[in-house]
C-alpha cells in the first residue's frame, strides 16, 4: 500500500471518463512513461534525444505503476520484452511504428498537436477497457516467455520478477494485474540485490559523475578502478 497509490493515481486518471492526452517533449522514462501510457493519446516530439522507456531492470526494480500490464497490451507481448528486460528507449519513428506514440510533432507543436486530439471527439476508453478486449491466452504467454526464463539468471531477480508480472497479469483484468504487479514490486524492492544496485548504478553512479565533474573525486576512487580493470 506504500507504492500502490501512483498505480492506482494512473488507473483513475484513465478510467475518469474524460480524454487524456500526453505531450511528451523530453525524456518519459520510468514513471513518467507509465504516466504516459496511462494516456489515451501521446504526441512525441520526433527527436533522437526525446524518447519513452521503463529501465527499472537495469536498477534491479521493474516498472511499479502499471508499466508491466500497459506496454505489453499496447505494443504486443514481444515487442514489449526488449523494452521491459534490457530499459530499451523508442524515439521519433520507432515509438510510432511500436505503438508507443500515436504522432510525432515538431519540437514547439506537440501541445498543440495533442489539444487538437482532444478537441476531436476523442474516445476517453483504453483499448484493454472495451468490451472487445481480448485476453491472451495462457498458453500463448507461457510458449513466448518460457524461453527467457531458462536464461534468465537467478542472481539478478528483477528480470525474472518481470516475466512474473507479465505472465500472471496479462491473462486477468487490469485491476487484478496491477495489483499483481504491486504484490510482486514490493517483494522485490526488499531484495538486497535491487537495494545494492540502486546504491551503486544509481545513487552511487551520480555521485560519481557529480565528483568527476567538479575534479574532486578522492583518490582511493581511481586505486579502485584501476585494481577492478585487472
Amino acid at each position: 500500500e506504500h507504492f500502490f497509490p501512483l498505480s492506482k493515481a494512473i488507473r483513475a486518471l484513465e478510467t475518469a471518463g474524460k480524454p487524456v492526452a500526453a505531450a511528451i517533449a523530453g525524456l518519459a522514462l520510468g514513471g513518467g512513461c507509465e504516466l504516459a501510457l496511462g494516456a489515451h493519446y501521446r504526441v512525441l516530439v520526433d527527436d533522437p534525444k526525446i524518447g519513452l522507456g521503463l529501465p527499472e531492470s537495469l536498477v534491479g526494480l521493474l516498472p511499479g505503476a502499471g508499466g508491466t500490464q500497459r506496454l505489453p497490451r499496447l505494443v504486443g507481448l514481444k515487442a514489449c520484452l526488449p523494452i521491459l528486460l534490457e530499459g530499451a528507449r523508442l524515439s521519433g519513428q520507432a515509438a510510432l511504428n511500436a505503438g508507443l506514440a500515436h504522432e510525432l510533432a515538431k519540437p514547439g507543436e506537440e501541445v498543440v498537436r495533442a489539444e487538437a486530439w482532444l478537441l476531436s471527439c476523442a474516445d476517453a476508453l483504453q483499448p484493454w477497457d472495451r468490451v472487445d478486449w481480448v485476453l491472451p491466452s495462457t498458453p500463448e504467454i507461457d510458449v513466448i516467455l518460457a524461453p527467457l526464463r531458462a536464461k534468465a539468471d537467478p542472481l539478478y531477480p528483477a528480470p525474472i520478477a518481470i516475466l512474473d508480472c507479465v505472465q500472471y497479469g496479462l491473462p486477468q483484468t487490469f485491476e487484478g494485474a496491477i495489483r499483481s504487479e504491486m504484490a510482486i514490486f514490493a517483494h522485490l524492492i526488499q531484495r538486497p540485490e535491487a537495494r545494492n544496485m540502486i546504491q551503486t548504478l544509481f545513487l552511487g553512479k551520480t555521485d560519481y559523475d557529480r565528483l568527476k565533474r567538479r575534479d574532486a573525486l578522492p583518490a582511493f576512487v581511481s586505486n579502485v578502478v584501476a585494481a577492478v580493470k585487472l
